[in-house]
């Protein structure tokens, strides 16, 4: 990612719209794979189970991450 898209590891949380494209290009239908890994993980990290939801595309499964933490820590 680094080498051909310009995306240094430490800057993918907030240039996640990149990453995508940058896997999906590099990765072509293989990175829907891998993003279904890195989301299970990152909801796991949180103790949280990731659950597919038929309309929803990697950036909007980060923003319903994003919404259930704040509720947590807010509620």
């Amino acid at each position: 990612m680094e080498r051909n898209f310009k995306l240094r590891r430490d800057e993918i949380p907030t240039r996640i719209e990149e990453f995508r494209k940058g896997l999906r290009k590099f990765l072509s239908t293989g990175a829907y794979v891998v993003e279904k890994a890195v989301l299970k993980k990152l909801y796991r990290s949180y103790g949280l189970e990731f659950e597919e939801k038929g309309n929803y595309d990697f950036e909007d499964y980060l923003e319903e991450l994003k919404r259930k933490l704040k509720s947590e820590i807010e509620g």
